[in-house]
């Protein structure tokens, strides 16, 4: 299981793309920066008590999109989305390599990416690749696969990142 990539392309990307941006903008900035990353507005530390106006956009189309996922592992299986957050990395922000422990399955919404170059970089067997994406794809991968925001020295990223975990 350890290789499983998923992708998935999100119908009427256009429409959605701008309701959760308005919805990301109303909510302000909330900047993180630590020897590890620098993220000019992310809401993840801002706890699960917070409103997230993207959420209720974007449920749906995660749902949607985990049926796809499960129906590739097990038509028996389910799943079920833990936790939920967004990330802008303008030019100059990064996140190190980490991994996204306790979680089956990590997922990544790119809502802007002006380049593949600008997506995920992932390290298996001390080898480091891009899967390929674009904007309006998700992406499922394992939680315990290392992976990295590398230096982003284009135009702005934004990802709507969210986690599952599948029972049988």
């Amino acid at each position: 299981m350890t290789d499983f990539f998923f992708r998935s392309h999100v119908e009427n990307f256009l429409d959605i793309k701008e309701k959760c941006m308005d919805a990301i903008t109303s909510m302000g900035t909330f900047s993180f920066k630590n020897k590890g990353q620098h993220i000019s507005n992310m809401d993840y530390h801002l706890g699960p008590d917070i409103s997230r106006p993207y959420a209720a956009i974007v449920r749906p189309i995660f749902e949607e999109h985990n049926k796809k996922v499960v129906k590739a592992i097990h038509p028996d299986a389910s799943i079920d989305i833990v936790n939920m957050w967004f990330q802008q990395y303008d030019t100059g922000d990064y996140h190190s390599i980490h991994t996204h422990p306790y979680v089956n399955f990590s997922n990544i919404f790119y809502l802007e990416l002006e380049s593949p170059t600008q997506s995920t970089k992932f390290i298996k067997d001390q080898k480091e690749f891009i899967y390929p994406v674009e904007e309006g794809d998700i992406l499922t991968f394992p939680g315990h696969i290392p992976h990295t925001s590398p230096y982003n020295n284009l135009g702005r990223k934004t990802t709507i990142v969210f986690n599952t975990n599948i029972s049988m």
